[in-house]
């Protein structure tokens, strides 16, 4: 499954969650339920409360963090100003730059995280998502383009509601919530002015709009954690058609294209993602890679330019192209003139405006943050936007991602992007292994402050892509589903064993730490009880320890979603139960450390709290830190400053010879 469709598809049911529920106990070995800081009694909270570190790790670990890069960034018809995200004043914010290379101002502020949503076709005003302390209910704000106050759209506790287009003439915004049905999203329109209500589709499940052309719309009906229908909708006659998807458990990202009937198509051709184009109900692929897959897609907002990103291993290629109404494709080389930056660059990616064939280019590597170009998809004159800020760091002597392979058991070649100092190449030096989250996601090469981090402190930084990871197509991506999970598993394990093998020095193996979020935390978790003895510790940020109780305890539309890549509670219950960390607490032999947020709706803080009791239980060495502003991983800086603190001592301490 390509990085796009793990933003499009898993990102939102990981993402809408808001409200709590009543959920079934049967046969559940939990000791909590539901999730958020409801959930969690006082006295642990107290107990487990976050602690400081010392001065000289926190202000080494302030520069770094200082080092955030904007993300997307959206550039305002006139040309002239440029807003983004960008996490530089502590907690994510929208900021804007007048001119190229201007003075960036913060338009919005606070604790609370803020994303920039769109601007408004008017070019009045922009709309942004606010929430609160990590809990993912966010709600719609607008702001004009001048700052000032935000004016509330729609904004309810514990409700998850997501912006997906405003009209034509500025004056409604169109949004999906589970307000009215815990478990459904419907889509509604609000106007701006009045906040009167509609609701344009009440059909039960997790909707989406994924397209809109006046009166069109194109409409994606989630049914697992990859696959999804397609439906075009008539906002007038309310007549919904099927396009994609029915009987097959294949992803769909569709767009309009000028002529009717005819629509372009990001969706799988044989393994691995490619693109399509339908015409009138007939599929006929354009572009095809054979062993890579494409990673995204989008046109431009006249419909005469198409651009996609192909995943190459962890590397992404950018490709251009005219795109005339019927869908037929003519390559841009926008590499004419390219500066040095974005010819030698890990990652590209390309985002229109209304601007039109004036895009935004994000650019980034291992030695350079994200940095912003526009392109004049006509004259091929690029222009710089933003510029690297990195204070008191040198990023051009940050260590560079290699990709290495290790071998499984069964002989499977596993990828991996190997961050390792000069020094650690003669000598032996101590190994921290970091997997990634998802499972439906991807380790990149590129740029990783964090990585950096521990390559600095003496440490060689491995990223694997396991079996469940996406980018190296379907086959790859389900081999982990349900019961499968226990075949592949053991690509954790292989990866300290291949390690300790094959790096030794004198005959002497590294000692090999663990690490990660979310499936990565469940991963650690694994790796320390499952697979005890091959790690030398661990650290599981926001990890899932108990399969069953994380199932009862998410909410019923996201539990649905999640027992498609899990297991189902009503008939996997023994292959749960086997692939939960818990069951194998006696196991642990290394010491192991937790970080949680009390906010969390993807991963209940009760699954930290109840390993963690566990771990107290029999007496292991353990240590449990709860953020209780914090929801899935730590937003504010203040906050990630900690974390990463907690991290690099633990390693060091239990790694160090």
């Amino acid at each position: 499954m390509s990085k796009f469709f793990q933003f499009f598809l898993y990102t939102l049911i990981i993402s809408m969650l808001g409200c709590q529920s009543k959920t079934s106990k049967a046969n559940s070995p939990s000791s909590y339920s539901q999730f958020g800081i409801e959930s969690v009694s006082k006295d642990d909270l107290k107990k487990y409360a976050p602690r400081e570190i010392g001065n000289t790790t926190k202000n080494k670990l302030s520069l770094y963090l200082d080092i955030q890069s904007p993300t997307s960034a959206r550039l305002h018809a006139n040309g002239r100003d440029l807003f983004f995200n960008w996490r530089i004043s502590g907690s994510q914010q929208i900021w804007k730059i007048t001119g190229a290379m201007g003075y960036p101002v913060q338009m919005t502020g606070g604790k609370d995280m803020t994303t920039l949503m769109d601007i408004a076709p008017n070019g009045q005003f922009i709309i942004l998502h606010r929430d609160i302390d990590g809990q993912e209910a966010p709600g719609i704000y607008i702001q004009s383009i001048n700052g000032g106050e935000l004016t509330k759209i729609f904004h309810e506790p514990k409700v998850r509601s997501e912006f997906q287009f405003i009209s034509e003439d500025s004056k409604e915004i169109y949004f999906t919530s589970n307000h009215e049905d815990a478990q459904s999203f419907f889509i509604y329109k609000i106007n701006i002015d009045s906040k009167n209500i509609e609701k344009i589709h009440g059909e039960k499940g997790m909707w989406t709009v994924m397209d809109h052309d006046g009166d069109r719309l194109l409409l994606s009906f989630l049914k697992s954690s990859f696959a999804n229908d397609v439906y075009e909708y008539n906002l007038k006659t309310k007549e919904k058609k099927w396009l994609l998807g029915e009987n097959k458990e294949d992803p769909f990202r569709v767009r309009f294209l000028k002529t009717p009937g005819k629509y372009l198509v990001q969706t799988l051709d044989g393994d691995f993602q490619t693109i399509k184009l339908l015409d009138h109900g007939v599929l006929k692929t354009i572009i095809k890679s054979e062993k890579f897959d494409v990673d995204t897609f989008d046109v431009s907002e006249n419909r005469d330019f198409m651009a996609y990103e192909l995943n190459r291993n962890g590397y992404t290629d950018l490709f251009l192209f005219r795109l005339s109404a019927d869908g037929t494709l003519s390559e841009i080389n926008y590499k004419i003139s390219a500066p040095a930056s974005i010819q030698k660059t890990d990652h590209l990616r390309i985002l229109f405006n209304r601007t039109n064939s004036v895009p935004i280019l994000a650019s980034s590597s291992s030695r350079e943050p994200r940095v912003f170009y526009s392109l004049d998809l006509n004259s091929r004159k690029y222009t710089q936007w933003t510029k690297t800020n990195a204070p008191e760091v040198q990023t051009n002597t940050f260590v560079v991602a290699s990709l290495e392979y290790y071998k499984a058991k069964d002989g499977t070649a596993i990828p991996m992007f190997v961050r390792r100092p000069e020094k650690c190449k003669k000598s032996l030096c101590p190994v921290v292994v970091q997997f990634h989250g998802g499972p439906e996601s991807q380790a990149y090469a590129g740029f990783n402050p964090l990585g950096q981090i521990f390559t600095e402190n003496g440490f060689i930084y491995v990223e694997p892509n396991v079996r469940g990871s996406t980018g190296y197509g379907r086959a790859w991506m389900q081999s982990d589903n349900g019961p499968k999970r226990k075949d592949v598993v053991t690509d954790i394990q292989d990866a300290a064993l291949w390690i300790k093998q094959n790096w030794a020095v004198g005959g002497v193996a590294p000692k090999v730490g663990i690490f990660g979020g979310s499936y990565g935390g469940y991963s650690t978790l694994m790796g320390m009880t499952y697979f005890a003895g091959a790690y030398e510790a661990g650290v599981s940020v926001v990890g899932i320890s108990n399969l069953v109780s994380f199932l009862q305890n998410t909410a019923p539309y996201r539990r649905h979603v999640r027992e498609t890549e899990y297991g189902f509670l009503n008939k996997d219950m023994a292959s749960l139960t086997e692939l939960s960390p818990i069951t194998h607490i006696q196991n642990v032999r290394a010491p192991l450390m937790l970080i949680q947020g009390a906010n969390d709706p993807r991963v209940p803080v009760g699954e930290a709290v109840q390993i963690q009791k566990a771990l107290e239980k029999n007496k292991r060495q353990s240590e449990l830190i709860i953020f209780p502003d914090e929801g899935h991983g730590s937003a504010k800086k203040e906050n990630k400053i900690l974390e990463w603190g907690y991290i690099l001592e633990f390693f060091k301490k239990h790694l160090d010879r």
